[in-house]
């Protein structure tokens, strides 16, 4: 199955890696944007079936863009340098990536979040 993913990272390198195992993965890469207010805007007008999401983008937490892709049914995958235990135990129910990944990691990661081709 094919997903349509939104990265969010303001790493450009690093959002740039994501793609590059997204592809190899089968999955399209519908836009990468770096800040909570491009996401955002992105979900409002786009159908993405998954977000990839760095949870601390700068100094701004990533935690509004899960919430809005939450409120629209898109799962989120939260990729993150912290105790992903942590965040796991204070946000339920999301998904959760430890940075460095490796490709199997990724595809575990998107295999457990629920998500659906909807194109």
């Amino acid at each position: 199955m094919s997903l349509s993913i939104l990265i969010v990272e303001d790493e450009p390198l690093v959002a740039q890696i994501a793609g590059d195992l997204l592809a190899e993965m089968g999955h399209s890469v519908a836009a990468r944007v770096a800040s909570v207010e491009q996401a955002v805007g992105w979900l409002n007008g786009a159908v993405v079936d998954l977000v990839l999401l760095d949870f601390n983008l700068g100094n701004v937490s990533g935690l509004p863009v899960a919430e809005h892709a939450g409120r629209h049914g898109i799962p989120c995958i939260g990729v993150t340098g912290y105790d992903i235990v942590l965040l796991k135990s204070v946000h339920p129910g999301m998904q959760f990536l430890a940075k460095p990944y490796t490709h199997a990691d990724l595809h575990a990661a998107i295999d457990g979040c629920g998500a659906v081709a909807r194109g």
